[in-house]
């Protein structure tokens, strides 16, 4: 396992009905999975050991989802959605913008500075830790699936 990386560790979630879409530990103890079409989020404090569903979807299925400590994190999606936490998972403020192209994967380097990739080439950059996203089209035109 990496911590504070990217899909290193294998798990077994109880209670998802889907595929698990992306999957981010920022511990040994602390991580956060998303699950398919329903967009479920689930966390763990244990390593793993047990999930607990935060949060039951949105209206479009969420892809990926990054944290920068056990309570900041950010989760991305189909049609440009963009939610943002602050207590670790329990609940979620959708702060998407005007975009509708789905968003793939999300990236944070610090608390504050964020990027997301998405389909038609554009990338998504926040300044703020995830509270307003703004967006760019590189020049290859096709989808951008990994940050």
């Amino acid at each position: 396992m990496v911590l504070g990386g990217r899909k290193e560790k294998v798990v077994m979630i109880t209670g998802s009905t889907s595929g698990i879409g992306g999957i981010f530990f920022l511990s040994s103890t602390h991580g956060w999975a998303i699950g398919g079409p329903s967009s479920a989020v689930f966390r763990t404090t244990d390593g793993g050991a047990s999930w607990n569903l935060s949060f039951p979807g949105s209206s479009y299925s969420l892809q990926d989802v990054w944290f920068t400590s056990t309570t900041e994190g950010c989760a991305v999606g189909f049609h440009g959605s963009f939610y943002k936490t602050t207590n670790g998972g329990a609940s979620w403020t959708n702060v998407s913008g005007s975009s509708i192209r789905d968003v793939h994967s999300v990236y944070f380097a610090n608390a504050n500075y964020g990027y997301a990739s998405a389909d038609d080439g554009y990338f998504f950059t926040t300044f703020d830790g995830g509270n307003s996203w703004g967006y760019t089209a590189s020049a290859t035109g096709g989808s951008l699936t990994g940050t």
